[in-house]
């Protein structure tokens, strides 16, 4: 066992376990220790910053999932236009790819109302990653 005492005297005895009995100035020392660590703790087991890979789409079409300049995943510095907080300790689910809706009235419209070369041109604009926007899954509502 393990204890220290607040005194204004600083000795050292043995006797039924160790007591340590240390001037108010080593507390004081003591604590500030704990203090800062209990402080730099949470941020000494952090992996470093991550790069993270961005895209973009606009309304306007100009920006089909154009990937953007790289950022870092850190500490919030507060100097950010827009902060995206993370709580690595809670996962809800893991993406599997991304995509958009189209009712069953587009999709036949695309299967029997387009030409083959204008229906070419849509899956491209749709699934292509390099000339189209790169979609992975589309969602057909049912019902």
């Amino acid at each position: 066992m393990f204890s220290i005492l607040l005194t204004s005297q600083s000795r050292f005895s043995a006797s039924k376990g160790w007591t340590l009995i240390v001037s108010s100035h080593s507390v004081l020392l003591l604590g500030s220790l704990f203090l800062l660590y209990m402080y730099l703790e949470p941020t000494m087991n952090q992996p470093p910053d991550k790069d993270v890979r961005i895209w973009l789409t606009t309304v306007n079409g100009y920006n089909k999932l154009s990937q953007q300049k790289s950022s870092q995943f850190g500490p919030d510095a507060g100097s950010a236009e827009v902060t995206i907080d993370v709580n690595e300790k809670e996962q809800l689910q893991q993406i599997e790819g991304f995509g958009a809706a189209m009712t069953d009235s587009s999709a036949w419209l695309i299967g029997t109302k387009m030409t083959v070369t204008q229906r070419n041109a849509v899956m491209r604009a749709l699934f292509d990653p390099v000339s189209g926007i790169g979609i992975s899954f589309v969602r057909v509502p049912m019902g």
